[in-house]
């Protein structure tokens, strides 16, 4: 059995997205994940962005980002401790996307003791827009056992930061509807700073754009 999910806040030293700036984007990407209200204000991107991504990569909602003022809405913390109910690795709607990066496909493929083709054929395919993604099967993430994940050990990035991803936090509204109505675990659990959020979107970002650093938003 795997343990639970625990959105711990990363080591630095990895150049990200700019912590701030929220990027929205429709609930089917991405992220249904293996294994909380304000508003916010934040300088539009550039138009070149809009449609960049299907799903959550970049949206065209990015394009109506503006930048935040003196703090985020979430400046005071939000609660989550995983459950183990296993829902966020279940589809919903059109969200049923997991992203992969090169350096997890190898990750996940080492962990099963496949070789790399083996691993891309058997357990992922291309998005609509050509982006590699994990296989869903019945409405479900190809590696979820019951309500655990197969690979929880190796599991990509967008995985181990939920709920904290950039298009969640964009303002209390979606908050509310693509996590709290959602995640239970939104809704207990120990109080998340702002600092550990920030960070865990950021690597969650930076894991999305690792093999695509160009389609990345700027500052």
């Amino acid at each position: 059995m795997t343990e639970a999910f625990d959105p711990a806040v990363p080591a630095g030293g990895v150049r990200v997205l700019d912590p701030d700036l929220a990027v929205g984007a429709p609930p089917h990407r991405r992220r249904v994940a293996a294994d909380g209200d304000e508003t916010l204000d934040v300088v539009p991107l550039d138009d070149d962005l809009q449609g960049l991504r299907h799903g959550s990569r970049i949206s065209s909602a990015a394009v109506d980002a503006r930048r935040r003022p003196d703090r985020p809405w979430w400046a005071e913390g939000l609660p989550f401790a995983c459950t183990r109910c296993g829902k966020c690795c279940h589809a919903r709607g059109g969200y049923q996307y997991v992203y992969l990066n090169e350096r997890e496909t190898r990750r996940l493929a080492g962990h099963l003791g496949l070789e790399r083709r083996t691993f891309l054929a058997r357990y992922t395919r291309l998005d609509e827009d050509g982006y590699r993604v994990l296989r869903f099967r019945d409405g479900r993430c190809v590696f979820l056992d019951g309500r655990l994940c197969r690979v929880h050990d190796a599991r990509p990035e967008q995985c181990r930061t939920w709920p904290f991803w950039s298009e969640n936090l964009v303002d209390p509204e979606t908050w509310r509807r693509e996590v709290i109505e959602f995640c239970p675990g939104s809704r207990r659990g120990p109080i998340h700073t702002a600092a550990e959020i920030r960070e865990l979107a950021l690597r969650t970002d930076a894991a999305l754009y690792e093999d695509d650093p160009e389609a990345a938003p700027q500052r």
